[in-house]
């Protein structure tokens, strides 16, 4: 508002100036009007400085809630996430002894492969396979989720023997389906 202020006191201060032949006046108005621009220039200054101090405050702040957030991942004793989310990165340099799948039995098996990234030795899928089947809503996604659970089920298929051939990097398939 102070900047509007200026700005139509400097232009008002032109305009009587124009009106005005030489002469005191004239010089008081020119007077005038560099004292008018430069204070609008100190508070431009001053806005400017301001807009700084916010920015980096606000990344000071975005860096303490990351650290406060990897603080209390790294102190828990239990982390929860959905499939998709167990690909974040702020979980990339933790390690898990187990990992716990709930509802299992509604889960992409591709999905399945996210949590799976952090090589823990020990994973549990707990659901009721009498449920119903898992839901994909993204037409894009689903053709591509279609095909690896037709090569999955053709896998399971063949002879045990044949299928440790088609072993998958669960690392590396996790970390592409995260990045989807």
């Amino acid at each position: 508002m102070q900047l509007d202020q200026l700005k139509q006191s400097r232009q008002a201060k032109i305009g009587e100036l124009g009106k005005v032949s030489a002469g005191p006046l004239a010089l008081s108005l020119e007077n005038d009007i560099k004292t008018l621009t430069s204070r609008r220039q100190a508070l431009t200054t001053q806005l400017d400085e301001l807009k700084d101090k916010k920015k980096s405050d606000d990344r000071t702040l975005d860096t303490m809630r990351r650290n406060t957030r990897r603080e209390i991942l790294v102190n828990a004793d239990i982390i929860c996430s959905t499939l998709s989310g167990a690909g974040h990165e702020i979980l990339e340099n933790l390690e898990f002894d187990m990992i716990i799948i709930d509802e299992a039995a509604q889960a992409i098996e591709l999905s399945c492969l996210i949590p799976l990234k952090y090589g823990c030795s020990k994973c549990v899928m707990v659901g009721d396979p009498q449920q119903l089947p898992p839901t994909v809503i993204s037409q894009d996604v689903g053709e591509i989720l279609l095909f690896v659970i037709h090569f999955i089920e053709f896998n399971r298929r063949l002879d045990l023997a044949t299928t440790n051939r088609f072993s998958l990097d669960c690392r590396k398939a996790a970390g592409m389906l995260s990045s989807c």
